[in-house]
């Protein structure tokens, strides 16, 4: 029975913090006229665009990730352990500091943007690079979690009976870390398709993003109420999506 007074502080907290606020979301969201810009095919347009870009950065996360993780759990030896703070090492500095300093390096003046001829500032470019750089630490985490655990007698195993390092890797190691690419997957495209403090500065302004468009609902056209449906209306769309790829995820375990 003493164990429940352990949880209650993280119940308080995430229902006042999470599950309040929610609530005061949804029932804003009921006054009238919130949902008018459901029949706005720039508002869907909007709610794509965020969702390309956060699977593009998703995708491009997996591809970067995968092989740190690889080599930090499995390679790494004696230094397995300075790689992961190192890793860890952005989590304690603000996002803000990083996103200014990509814009000096991506200044016309700065060293990537002399080699660039400046043509990436304020472009969807300069937000995937970002995004991709701000959130492959939430990639890189749980791939590293799931390959640690992995049985290198596996691999011997499968060396032993003729099989290639690339058959290896996909038949072997790919299948039996599954779980930390679909957590790792879920984690940056759920984060980076409401992300609003990258698209707002790396963007310069020029696309509408679902964060930034929620942020100028609130906040600039001062407009709660439409800004809470379209919250609504964009987080749903977010859930059918992470659904569809949990069905898809269980059917291919099972095929």
């Amino acid at each position: 029975m003493r164990a429940v007074w352990w949880v209650i502080p993280a119940f308080l907290w995430e229902f006042l913090f999470l599950i309040v606020p929610a609530v005061v979301l949804c029932l804003s969201s009921f006054k009238a006229g919130s949902y008018d810009f459901i029949g706005s095919a720039a508002h869907w347009m909007i709610m794509s665009r965020s969702l390309l870009y956060a699977v593009i950065s998703a995708c491009f996360c997996l591809a970067i990730g995968y092989p740190m993780a690889y080599f930090i759990a499995l390679r790494a030896g004696r230094f397995k352990n300075v790689l992961l703070v190192l890793m860890g090492l952005p989590f304690v500095i603000n996002i803000l500091i990083h996103i200014y300093s990509w814009i000096i390096l991506l200044d016309p003046q700065g060293l990537i943007g002399r080699l660039v001829n400046g043509s990436i500032l304020y472009t969807p470019w300069a937000v995937f690079v970002v995004m991709i750089y701000c959130y492959l630490p939430f990639m890189v985490m749980p791939l590293y979690t799931a390959l640690d655990r992995l049985d290198v007698r596996l691999l011997e195993a499968s060396a032993d009976l003729g099989a290639t390092s690339w058959q290896t890797f996909w038949h072997v190691i790919v299948p039996l870390t599954r779980d930390g690419i679909w957590s790792g997957f879920f984690l940056v495209l759920v984060a980076t398709f409401g992300e609003f403090t990258i698209p707002t500065l790396m963007g310069g302004g020029k696309q509408l993003y679902v964060g930034t468009l929620i942020s100028d609902y609130f906040l600039g056209a001062r407009q709660p109420a439409t800004g809470a449906g379209f919250t609504i209306v964009s987080s749903v769309l977010l859930l059918v999506i992470i659904l569809a790829l949990y069905g898809a995820r269980r059917f291919a375990y099972e095929k």
